[in-house]
């Protein structure tokens, strides 16, 4: 148990409290989820997880000294103001290979999570910062409603060939880059996914549209 000069919502804290957060997900071919953080980009997690101190070797983060855990905000305005911040125009076309196609930015591709923290989980009072925590569950994933690559209403999720090569704990396992698309570009995924599949594979509810302000 870590002591002293963070502000515990509580120690080894056996009630989920519920957070936000924004990410990019990715899927790997056997359909578990992966998500990258907004910061520290190189460390994945999947839909269950255990942080792990990279940097002093803490047997259970968050500690006093570091930044290990999980953030998350502590409401939906954080997040949506995050995304809404971050989100741009659909982008030019570019070339992959000899074909003329559309690249989104990396923030086109964020998804809004829902998740449930426990463990040792610190306080930091700020909006801005919210809570960082030892253990997350994802609950709750909210998709962008809006084609990743034009304005159209998105009708499927799919699977791109834009490859993280880095999981939390199988580190050769390659992750996709999962894009919401319309009719008119579901031919640039490399699979369609039907997100009644994944949320059953990963026992995660996946909502089209992000969610409302509190």
């Amino acid at each position: 148990m870590t002591t002293g000069k963070l502000p515990y919502v509580s120690q080894t804290q056996t009630e989920w409290v519920i957070g936000w957060k924004a990410a990019t997900p990715y899927i790997r071919d056997n359909n578990e989820l992966v998500f990258v953080p907004l910061v520290c980009r190189n460390i994945p997690y999947v839909v269950n997880d255990i942080a792990v101190c990279r940097q002093y070797g803490h047997t259970q983060p968050p500690g006093d000294y570091c930044r290990c855990g999980f953030n998350a905000w502590h409401d939906t305005d954080q997040a949506l103001r995050y995304v809404r911040t971050e989100s741009r125009p659909p982008p030019t076309t570019a070339y992959h290979g000899n074909h003329k196609m559309p690249v989104p930015s990396i923030n086109e591709t964020l998804v809004i999570l829902r998740v449930g923290l426990h463990g040792d989980i610190v306080d930091m009072r700020e909006p801005a910062w919210g809570y960082r925590a030892e253990r997350q569950r994802v609950v709750d994933m909210f998709v962008n409603n809006a084609c990743a690559t034009c304005s159209r209403d998105a009708v499927t999720l799919g699977v791109m060939n834009t490859v993280y090569p880095q999981s939390p704990n199988e580190r050769t396992v390659p992750s996709y880059l999962i894009w919401p698309l319309c009719d008119h570009h579901v031919y640039l995924s490399r699979r369609i996914i039907d997100s009644r599949d994944i949320a059953a594979h990963n026992n995660v509810k996946i909502h089209w549209g992000y969610p409302t302000s509190d």
